[in-house]
């Protein structure tokens, strides 16, 4: 009886009661690599109103695209971009989009094999990158999809333009 009780118990420590919560949740699980869970989390997460429900949505996309690169299904791929697409939909008026959204679209587009649409992507990522980590990443992302272009020339002034910056 004791083991029935503890097993009706369970799920209700697990799971959180407010989106922010579940929000929170799902960053942890995707920090460490359970995309299932982390996507579970977000998706619950997602509640119209909310203050997070915007970056619920890139999150989703963040993790659809995890599973996509993790399993090589492009489904997930599409579905990460059908979630960038309605968190690019949800933006206020005016607000100005981050490099966050500019990379995860640029990733999401060289995973579906769009090379010129990734490249357009990081390089308006590369502008508006404001760390170091930031424009590294983005460097690597421009490098390795104009490589794939068979535009060395473009692949060596970023390689160049990094390794000069400080």
């Amino acid at each position: 009886m004791k083991k029935c009780l503890l097993f009706l118990l369970f799920p209700v420590a697990v799971f959180a009661s407010s989106p922010e919560a579940e929000f929170k949740l799902g960053l942890e699980q995707y920090k460490i690599g359970s995309y299932s869970t982390a996507l579970e989390h977000f998706l619950n997460s997602l509640v119209p109103g909310s203050k997070i429900y915007h970056d619920s949505l890139l999150w989703i996309a963040k993790t659809y695209y995890a599973i996509g690169r993790k399993t090589g299904d492009k489904k997930y791929l599409w579905q990460a971009l059908s979630h960038l697409q309605l968190f690019l939909a949800e933006a206020k008026q005016g607000q100005e989009l981050n490099w966050n959204y500019y990379y995860t679209k640029a990733k999401i587009y060289e995973g579906l094999g769009f090379y010129e649409q990734a490249l357009a992507n990081y390089r308006v990522a590369f502008l508006k990158a404001k760390t170091n980590s930031e424009k590294i990443e983005t460097t690597i992302g421009i490098v390795r999809t104009a490589l794939w272009l068979k535009k060395p020339q473009m692949a060596e002034e970023y390689y160049i333009l990094i390794s000069t910056s400080k």
